[in-house]
């Protein structure tokens, strides 16, 4: 009777140690994805300080175009009318690029959070499932495994046990 309630456990411990082994493996997955949106994020949010430096370049271009203007030529008036555009122009699509940024900002904050929580999560799974391992390896009665430390642990199932306990009987 101690027997079958061994076999009971070990089998219990064997589900739960399947569920946690696949549950680490979803939230790796889930950390792993978090991580390249994450560094997607930061190249993206490089290439806009780039775009940004190089519309700042521009606009200092065309405002020294603007103050060399000489209203007597309507050559060079059209010219400072059509920079000072540019200058406005550029001006707003900095701003724009600025919000995106600060935008990728906060979510590259928000997801090094999320990548934390989930490798906090991750080491707390696999720190669960090596308890299990080691609850399985204490559980373990001579005649159901072939070798405490190997996978064929985690290969038992309801069926082994069953038929074990009809063998042990």
């Amino acid at each position: 009777m101690e027997h079958q309630r061994q076999i009971e456990f070990h089998t219990i411990l064997l589900k739960d140690f399947r569920r946690l082994q696949s549950e680490s493996h979803h939230l790796q997955i889930l950390h792993d994805n978090a991580f390249d949106l994450l560094n997607e994020c930061l190249e993206r949010k490089r290439e806009l300080e780039i775009n940004c430096m190089q519309k700042d370049l521009q606009i200092l271009k065309l405002e020294d175009i603007i103050e060399q203007r000489d209203r007597t030529n309507d050559y060079v008036v059209d010219q400072v009318v059509a920079a000072e555009a540019k200058v406005k122009s550029f001006k707003m699509q900095i701003n724009r690029v600025k919000v995106h940024g600060a935008f990728l900002s906060f979510r590259v904050a928000l997801l090094k959070r999320i990548c934390k929580m989930l490798k906090t999560g991750y080491q707390g799974l696999e720190q669960r499932v090596r308890d299990s391992e080691e609850k399985l390896a204490v559980t373990t009665c001579g005649g159901c495994l072939t070798s405490k430390n190997s996978d064929s642990e985690a290969d038992m199932d309801e069926s082994d046990a069953k038929r074990h306990s009809r063998e042990s009987v």
